[in-house]
């Protein structure tokens, strides 16, 4: 991820990464694999992120909704040893999971 298209910032502590998505630039799930793949040391090119979460339904989740000014909410999955939380404000946080399993991928 460039830092022209998002932020990413680290708490040192927890190991815990932040950004924020901008619906004018790119959508949510893009932004999420972006910041999942930098975190994870993945290439975004072979990241299905469908294995885990339908990535229309993320986008739809927290796209605007005509007469509603704000919208309030999260969503929460794992991907990758890290448990991704998306939410309403535009917040993408990624963090570590406590456990050193690997994630199952959900099947289709």
């Amino acid at each position: 991820m460039s830092t022209k298209d998002s932020t990413v910032t680290t708490a040192a502590t927890d190991k815990t990464y932040r950004t924020t998505y901008d619906s004018d630039r790119e959508s949510l799930s893009t932004a999420v694999v972006l910041a999942l793949c930098e975190v994870a040391q993945v290439d975004p090119t072979e990241f299905q992120l469908y294995r885990y979460i339908d990535p229309d339904a993320l986008d739809a989740l927290f796209s605007p909704i005509e007469d509603v000014d704000e919208r309030c909410g999260s969503v929460e999955w794992t991907a990758f040893d890290h448990r991704i939380s998306v939410h309403s404000s535009g917040e993408i946080v990624v963090r570590p999971t406590e456990s050193e399993r690997p994630s199952a991928p959900v099947d289709s």
